[in-house]
């Protein structure tokens, strides 16, 4: 089936359209810092990217720019699109799987936004423009929250009061599954693992981070919660925090809860630790140079990554079989690997550091052959969104 995957973020946009058959990217691109006053995006075709301008600064904007980047290559090719994939960030209690998208199902997204503020309404509006270019498509809204449905009560639920759960759906619900999902069902895959009995950790390590714990396929325990707040520190986002800083700075500094959820999203993590940089490769660059508020973010994010990992082995019913690491800083940077597996020396792992060292697309393992089993999986979201699309659509 040649689906299009379409994957809003809060500030940007990736798409491909794929051959699930092959497991091919025919055509793929991203739009980037939607919403920040300056977007731009790029579509790579055969190899070569093409930059362009958005007029203007929202994801309605972006997704029609994409739209008629994408049906030039199809009038070109002679390909024919079956099916429209959407990552949604937040199901909330409603969605447990990949759903077929109606008005009712879109209007149900956009429900949900009180629990993911910066991303469904994105995701909706992606939706609606999709919808009205595609009338004729299946269109399939898959959901970030639906991997980690398989977690149990003792894990989800917060020790707060029954009602907040009953009538507000205060629980944890867990992020980056499409991610997950695909990742665990490569390392089953590519290490022989079983697919009833394995277990897995995955290191989701971007500019928003996660780690889930993975038995057999399912997710019973991921770092993230009610929102993608929760966790380790991340690129911008805080990680966990004292549940009382809210008061406590509102009090203090004269801030409103919204203006200090913000400050906790977007100007926290890597970014307020270093003193102003979230990307992690810049971050290692400062790093080289001496940079004492550097080496203290990335000291902060590796000690609290390797906390929650060691956290997650409560969850899984035996030894560890694979830890795998994805994601563009799980994926690239050596140094972080390196650093965050020293500190994991009570699960026996001792990396290859020549193997650790190299840059490659490819799935391997970066390990010593006589250690815990440590490797490398790039992730391919906008493919595992057209593999569940296809299932949605094939199985109606």
């Amino acid at each position: 089936m040649i689906t299009l995957a379409l994957n809003a973020g809060s500030s940007s946009l990736k798409y491909s359209v794929l051959d699930t058959k092959r497991e091919e990217t025919l055509i793929e691109g991203r739009v980037e810092r939607i919403n920040t006053g300056s977007p731009e995006g790029q579509i790579v075709l055969d190899g070569e990217k093409q930059l362009f301008t958005l007029e203007e600064d929202s994801h309605k904007c972006a997704v029609v720019m994409v739209f008629e980047k994408i049906n030039a290559y199809l009038a070109q090719s002679g390909q024919q699109i079956e099916a429209v994939g959407h990552r949604v960030v937040h199901g909330g209690s409603l969605f447990s799987v990949p759903t077929r998208i109606t008005e009712s199902v879109l209007s149900d997204i956009r429900s949900l936004s009180p629990l993911a503020p910066l991303h469904n309404p994105a995701n909706a509006d992606v939706i609606e423009v999709a919808l009205a270019e595609f009338p004729q498509l299946p269109h399939v809204a898959v959901f970030d929250t639906a991997y980690h449905q398989t977690i149990s009560e003792e894990v989800y639920r917060y020790a707060v009061p029954n009602e907040w759960y009953d009538q507000y759906q205060v629980r944890r619900y867990g992020f980056h599954g499409t991610s997950h999902s695909y990742v665990s069902r490569k390392a089953i895959e590519t290490f022989n693992l079983s697919p009833e009995n394995s277990n897995i950790i995955v290191a989701h390590l971007g500019n928003g981070c996660s780690a889930t714990a993975i038995h057999g396929g399912k997710s019973v325990d991921t770092t993230m919660g009610l929102s993608p707040l929760e966790g380790f520190v991340m690129g911008t986002r805080s990680g966990n925090v004292d549940p009382n800083l809210h008061s406590y700075i509102a009090a203090q500094a004269g801030l409103s809860l919204d203006e200090i959820t913000n400050i906790l999203n977007k100007k926290s993590g890597i970014y307020a630790l270093s003193g102003g940089e979230s990307d992690m490769r810049n971050l290692q660059e400062m790093i080289n140079r001496g940079d004492e508020s550097a080496q203290r973010a990335e000291s902060v994010f590796v000690y609290r990554l390797a906390k929650e990992i060691l956290g997650l082995m409560a969850a899984l019913p035996g030894s560890l079989d694979v830890l795998v690491f994805t994601g563009g800083i799980g994926e690239n940077n050596s140094v972080i690997r390196e650093k965050l597996c020293a500190r994991l020396a009570s699960l026996d792992i001792e990396l290859n550091l020549e193997e650790n060292a190299i840059r490659s697309p490819e799935i391997r393992a970066i390990s010593q052959p006589d250690s815990q089993l440590v490797a490398i999986i790039p992730t391919n979201e906008e493919l595992e969104i057209a593999i569940q699309t296809e299932q949605v659509v094939t199985a109606a």
